[in-house]
């Protein structure tokens, strides 16, 4: 134990205020409720081997290399739906604590993958431009949304990205989803290109998530 001195010193005949009794008192009791420090352990004296596997954090992790579709004929937010899989991960919080997720992938837009060179498919591809697919990708949890990533247009092949947000949970049982959802760029927000659509030239390829993993780190209070 460290060296602690008083903070108030009384004499024969003073009136004592408790309140400064009591900062005698805590300059001891604090050296046992908390500060945890060389001075109360001497070294090495705690290892890994005391401390409980998860006593203070739980990991969770979800690797994913199978390729899942975007429809690009839904504006929806499109999620696991037991055939397709974006990325999930459930557990249990044992008490309250601070969750932290992070998403990384990537993914290829449909109109570079193998398109016929055929000019008659220019035209339709000027209007897709004009109007831009784009890929939106968000997590959420419990299903508020924790973060989201910049819209992905289609000028690139491929691309990936990667998102990261914090929210406090409560205990009990919690999930945490990736969302996705692909359309055309507007002023109205997120709608479907119903012209290429019908146009029987283009190809509807949707957008293909890649390879992609989701992390949940939770942090016990």
């Amino acid at each position: 134990m460290a060296f602690r001195y008083r903070n108030q010193y009384f004499q024969d005949g003073d009136a004592v205020d408790p309140a400064g009794w009591t900062k005698n008192v805590d300059e001891y009791t604090q050296e046992f409720n908390g500060y945890l420090d060389r001075d109360n352990f001497p070294e090495k004296s705690i290892s890994t081997a005391m401390i409980v596997s998860n006593a203070a954090n739980e990991v969770y992790s979800q690797i994913l290399q199978t390729e899942a579709n975007v429809s690009i004929e839904t504006t929806r937010w499109l999620e696991d739906d037991g055939t397709t899989s974006f990325g999930s991960i459930s557990f249990i919080a044992a008490t309250d604590g601070i969750l932290t997720a992070e998403w990384s992938g990537c993914w290829r837009h449909p109109r570079h993958g193998n398109w016929p060179a055929q000019k008659a498919v220019s035209a339709v591809f000027a209007h897709l431009l004009a109007g831009s697919w784009y890929l939106s990708l968000r997590l959420v949890v419990d299903g508020v949304e924790l973060c989201q990533v910049p819209k992905s247009i289609n000028t690139f092949s491929e691309s990936a990205e990667y998102m990261v947000g914090s929210i406090p949970l409560a205990a009990g049982p919690h999930v945490v989803k990736l969302q996705a959802r692909a359309a055309i760029v507007s002023d109205e927000g997120p709608v479907i290109n119903h012209q290429a659509m019908q146009d029987h030239s283009v190809p509807k390829n949707d957008i293909a998530l890649k390879n992609r993993e989701l992390i949940a780190i939770f942090r016990k209070r």
